[in-house]
């Protein structure tokens, strides 16, 4: 029995589950089975998926992995919980507990534990808003990971989309190109949502650095993306720098659009965020509403 496997029957008894309670609608029950006895793995968006269903903390369960000396569990898993974790809850003690426990354990290599410390270092950093006190080291490691990473897979775009704001814009344009070398098509829907991701934060970069041309050429790529319910709050956003781009050269824009885009997220929980917004298009125009 894989020890993954054992950890999730275990948890499911001691909340008194069937095994088809535990797993369903994520994996069917014969599957599920197959995984609690060793035969089967399981992906590690699906185990996320799993413990969130069943209110099983992430880093509690890792814990307990690592107890037992989990060897069956790849540290590209332990990555994908790791930053699932983190951004999901924004729990900053939490991923200080899992530095701590990734720090002290003995499962990984070296290579592979210097590898989750920098992640976990770029996510404390990133919800702290301390990106600047990352070390050169670090920035490097995580860089020079990214370049051995072979495709842009999901793991490797939300590696990047997180560490963007530690690079250059011309190291950024690098990144942002060889993904692109690809049509958009060509990858997933829930791949293209993190690369519009991508291309959002990168253009606020270069709004920030007075690079208009630059962010301009990039929020094209974003307004061509066709419009799906996964990616409105990306297309949204989309609307936003294109409203935010022509005010900035002096052009009259609607400013009825711009308010309905903070109606909306206001509307959907984000007021905070669309507060951010208001303040960023005001602080980048001469506008003021």
């Amino acid at each position: 029995m894989n020890t993954i496997g054992k950890q999730l029957k275990i948890e499911r008894k001691n909340r008194g589950l069937t095994q088809s309670e535990m797993c369903q609608p994520i994996l069917s029950t014969f599957y599920y089975a197959k995984v609690e006895k060793g035969y089967h793995k399981i992906a590690a968006e699906d185990l996320l998926s799993i413990l969130k269903q069943n209110k099983i903390d992430v880093i509690d369960f890792f814990i307990s992995l690592e107890k037992k000396g989990a060897t069956d569990i790849s540290y590209e898993q332990l990555i994908h919980l790791a930053w699932s974790e983190a951004h999901l809850k924004q729990d900053i003690p939490k991923l200080h507990r899992l530095k701590k426990l990734v720090d002290h354990n003995q499962v990984m290599s070296k290579k592979q534990t210097a590898l989750l410390l920098a992640l976990l270092d770029l996510s404390i950093a990133g919800l702290s808003d301390s990106l600047i006190s990352m070390s050169p080291d670090t920035k490097q490691l995580l860089q020079n990971y990214l370049f051995t990473l072979p495709t842009w897979n999901k793991l490797k775009l939300s590696v990047y989309g997180n560490a963007l704001r530690v690079y250059t814009i011309e190291s950024n344009q690098l990144f942002i190109n060889s993904i692109l070398k690809k049509e958009l098509t060509s990858y997933t829907l829930s791949n293209r949502c993190i690369i519009l991701t991508i291309l959002l934060n990168f253009i606020s970069i270069c709004i920030e650095s007075n690079q208009d041309n630059l962010a301009s050429n990039y929020l094209e790529f974003i307004n061509r993306e066709t419009s799906f319910p996964e990616n409105f709050f990306q297309k949204t956003l989309g609307h936003y720098f294109t409203l935010l781009l022509l005010a900035r050269q002096n052009k009259q824009i609607p400013m009825e659009e711009l308010t309905a885009i903070y109606t909306v997220l206001t509307l959907t929980g984000l007021s905070q965020y669309a507060t951010e917004l208001e303040i960023f298009f005001k602080n980048h125009t001469s506008i003021v509403n």
